[in-house]
């Protein structure tokens, strides 16, 4: 067996180890430089996707934080409107609750 490894050991050295993983490194940066250059275009899409998205999403929010301002404005209102359904809730008894909810059936 120490004969075979005292054999083998250098054979496997000269023409497998050194020439396989120099060959299997140079394969490797092909191929991840080959995997980069087509997943970059893709990343680029999907992040000006995204951009696009959070930009359409800051102005609806922006749309719905003004809404109500303008919609008070236009009426002539102030901020009585948005009270409103509290005061109307507390002004209710429970009778009309319950026949509010038997004219449902």
């Amino acid at each position: 067996m120490r004969l075979l490894k005292k054999v083998l050991r250098p054979i496997y050295r000269r023409f497998f180890k050194k020439p396989l993983w120099s060959f299997l490194a140079k394969v490797k940066v092909f191929f991840v430089a080959d995997f980069v250059a087509e997943i970059e275009p893709k990343l680029a899409e999907i992040e000006a996707r995204n951009t696009a998205q959070w930009k359409a999403l800051e102005q609806l929010l922006l749309a719905v934080i003004r809404l109500p301002e303008q919609q008070a404005d236009v009426v002539g209102l102030s901020d009585a409107p948005r009270d409103q359904p509290a005061d109307m809730a507390a002004k209710r008894d429970g009778s009309e609750v319950t026949n509010e909810r038997n004219n449902l059936r």
